[in-house]
């Protein structure tokens, strides 16, 4: 077995140097280096990590630094904006709080990456078309994040109503020009907002272009053989064309915090500020039904408040911002009530 997978290494750096790409062999030389490790031949993968040329030492740094500069960025040929952006991040996994089996998918994401080398000798492929669906605030796109932290892989960020052109033809256009840029190097692309384009393609009311858009997202998506992770997010699944569900590999439900989860939360975010008599039981108790968006922004009010007035912080200030936030959620969930009722006509 341990032949077979440096054999299969070893295969991926020669086939690289065949190619003289150069993203392609910093990264065979690294599986090599990660694979020494691995088996605690430390010695042997400090010195090969010593023995990797300058120019291929630099290599990550200089894709990241390429990338973050909009370098070559695909843009809408009418409108001229960005089709996309690319960010990095540092994200801890102790950042998300999220029920243990969230965690557990996302670490199963995270470790088949890392092992892929390992599954293609049996002609297995990684986690690589994930779905996050659910209700807003609930983590998705931190999840996203946390990922690319994880994996050292930059995050390519697209809104979905950003691709939307009025002009026939050109939306799938612009959804060609998004896959080709991912599909040379390691990336996590990130569609956001994906209910946008996942209406069923058997509106009546619609006047086609929607139907032609998906088919081609789909197309696009099934074709697609780069090593980016694609993940989309969607907060009103239900409105999804069947025939999406099916292209994915992982679909994940983010829910709203339970008890212990809301609990957790305030610790987070309110550890870094002084604070007296806060009754976290009580306020997971009365933040009911709320997001971890919701339970953030609570927070986040709170303490700014309390900056200004320069006070201590107390369980009435939060008590307050939870009043004020319920207000704000019941006008919230009326918009989206409407908007959802809108899509279904």
């Amino acid at each position: 077995m341990v032949s077979m997978l440096k054999a299969e290494l070893l295969r991926e750096l020669f086939r690289s140097l065949d190619k003289q790409n150069e993203h392609e062999i910093h990264n065979a030389l690294r599986n090599l280096i990660k694979f020494e490790r691995e088996r605690k031949n430390y010695a042997l993968a400090n010195e090969l990590n010593e023995m990797i040329p300058k120019r291929f030492r630099r290599h990550k740094d200089k894709n990241r630094s390429r990338t973050l500069l909009n370098f070559n960025i695909p843009r809408d040929p009418t409108r001229e904006i960005p089709l996309l952006d690319i960010k990095s991040f540092t994200i801890e996994p102790k950042q998300l709080i999220v029920p243990l089996k969230i965690k557990r998918d996302l670490n199963q994401i995270i470790n088949q990456y890392n092992k892929r080398h390992v599954l293609e000798i049996y002609n297995l492929k990684n986690i690589s078309k994930i779905l996050f669906f659910g209700p807003p605030g609930c983590g998705k796109t931190l999840s996203a994040k946390l990922i690319s932290s994880q994996l050292h892989l930059p995050l390519v960020y697209v809104r979905f109503d950003g691709l939307i052109s009025s002009y026939l033809g050109e939306t799938s256009a612009n959804l060609r020009q998004v896959f080709d840029f991912v599909s040379d190097g390691d990336w996590i692309l990130f569609f956001d907002e994906f209910d946008v384009i996942g209406k069923t393609r058997q509106d009546m009311n619609d006047n086609g272009e929607m139907k032609r858009v998906i088919n081609s997202f789909l197309q696009q998506l099934d074709n697609y053989e780069g090593n980016a992770i694609i993940i989309c997010a969607t907060n009103f699944h239900i409105s999804l064309d069947p025939a999406i569900w099916r292209r994915f590999d992982e679909m994940i439900f983010f829910d709203l915090p339970n008890t212990e989860d809301r609990i957790e939360m305030f610790k987070l975010f309110l550890n870094k500020y002084p604070h007296k008599d806060i009754d976290y039981e009580d306020l997971s108790e009365r933040t009911s039904q709320m997001s971890g968006a919701d339970i953030e922004q609570i927070c986040t009010r709170s303490i700014k408040k309390s900056v200004i007035e320069e006070s201590e912080l107390t369980k009435t200030d939060l008590i307050n911002e939870i009043k004020n936030q319920k207000v704000k959620n019941k006008y919230k969930t009326s918009f989206l009530r409407n908007e959802q009722n809108e899509r279904k006509t």
